[in-house]
């Protein structure tokens, strides 16, 4: 008789004030068996935090802690979230961030069924694709049913050449490429000693100093809503503020820093850059970007059906002696505190000559600053070999990690 061994699988986020959107998120795990969270808000406790702790009571297991100074290292953080899974004995972490919707591809076998493959598996991460989707222009808060409005997708227009495209905003820009790739991890196969860290954003997963991205999966993907509404663009400047103070160069969070930058008015129009409205000739961004088309995409509609579907009446567990809320939060806190003390500028054996290199991008930053300031005509010149230098800051980056 061959005993089936169960998958232990947890998920992990860092949040700041995205709590309308995250209730949506973890719910769309928790209907597809994923029932085990760590969470670091990034900001005070507040009663929202009770409102969603209470929601889940009885329905998940949600280990918080929250960090209240502004630097937003986002990828430092989850890797902690991932050590404190490991530690806990589970088998699969899967980091997401509040925007994001996992789930199975249409006709490929549920979730936790792949990711017990992977557990089973020696890779050491999957690598997911992450699609954009795009928000209803009048949408101006967002709560749940806003799911099922945001139905579009993003593609760049065949045959719209670099060219054209010279006046189109950062921001629009943005939606012209790619969302990226996402990693799913495999916590069996990572080193004894902890020596791994997830890059800002789970778009790569380092081992010992050197970059794994994964195994692409096409059986899982991700739905992305980066632009959920109005507010939540404006609320972006605040947290544009604390990816700043974490020091990172200007080829880390490029977009943030347009928000960052904006004025009101110059928000406005960036929500009419990156939301869709209908018209006499069909459907379009509020403001017309000729590079890309919108593509009608079920993603979220999918999602929304499933959270509907399971309802939030059935309890999924229960609350043991060897679990309760109060005494998980006191023992995940107690681990963040450990990991922190004992890790290397926060990733066990990370390569110091990275951390000097995002320093070094730091440091451009506020010399540009100071050009603009006293010698526009300098600035000016750098600010046209910004492009090259962030190329090369990238490269150096990815010899250095491959070494």
């Amino acid at each position: 008789m061959i005993l089936k061994v169960k998958t232990r699988v947890a998920a992990g986020t860092v949040f700041y004030r995205t709590e309308d959107i995250l209730v949506s998120a973890i719910w769309n795990l928790v209907s597809q068996g994923i029932l085990d969270f760590y969470l670091i808000r990034h900001d005070e406790p507040g009663t929202e935090i009770e409102t969603l702790l209470d929601e889940f009571r009885g329905h998940a297991r949600i280990r918080l802690v929250s960090k209240t100074t502004a630097p937003f290292v986002q990828g430092r953080m989850m890797t902690f979230l991932a050590q404190a899974a490991r530690a806990d004995g589970f088998d699969v972490f899967v980091p997401f961030d509040s925007d994001e919707f996992l789930q199975n591809a249409t006709d490929a076998p549920p979730l936790l069924e792949q990711l017990g493959v992977l557990a089973r598996s020696k890779d050491v991460a999957w690598l997911l694709t992450c699609k954009d989707l795009v928000q209803e222009s009048t949408v101006d808060i967002f709560s749940e049913p806003h799911l099922l409005s945001a139905k579009f997708a993003c593609q760049k227009r065949i045959g719209f050449a670099p060219s054209d495209s010279a006046e189109i905003s950062h921001l629009g820009q943005r939606f012209a490429e790619p969302a990226g790739q996402k990693v799913i991890i495999n916590l069996n196969c990572l080193p004894s000693d902890n020596d791994f860290h997830i890059y800002e954003g789970q778009h790569s997963l380092y081992v010992r100093s050197k970059s794994t991205q994964g195994r692409p999966i096409e059986t899982l993907a991700i739905a992305h809503l980066p632009y959920r509404s109005r507010q939540n663009l404006f609320d972006r400047k605040n947290q544009a503020r604390r990816r700043s103070a974490a020091g990172f160069g200007a080829n880390v969070g490029t977009h943030q820093r347009v928000h960052l930058l904006a004025s009101p008015e110059t928000l406005n129009a960036q929500w009419r850059e990156l939301s869709w409205v209908q018209n006499e000739s069909g459907f379009s961004f509020a403001t017309p970007n000729d590079a890309i088309e919108l593509v009608a995409d079920e993603s979220l509609a999918r999602v929304a059906a499933r959270i509907s579907e399971f309802g939030k009446q059935a309890l999924c567990v229960e609350e043991t002696q060897s679990w309760n809320e109060s005494s998980s939060n006191q023992r995940f806190a107690q681990q963040i505190i450990d990991m922190a003390i004992d890790s290397e500028n926060g990733f066990a054996g990370r390569n110091s000559l990275i951390l000097q290199i995002r320093q070094l991008s730091f440091e451009r930053d506020q010399l540009v600053k100071a050009l603009l300031k006293h010698a526009p005509d300098a600035a000016e010149a750098h600010m046209r070999r910004t492009s090259s230098l962030n190329r090369l800051v990238r490269f150096a980056s990815k010899l250095i990690s491959n070494a």
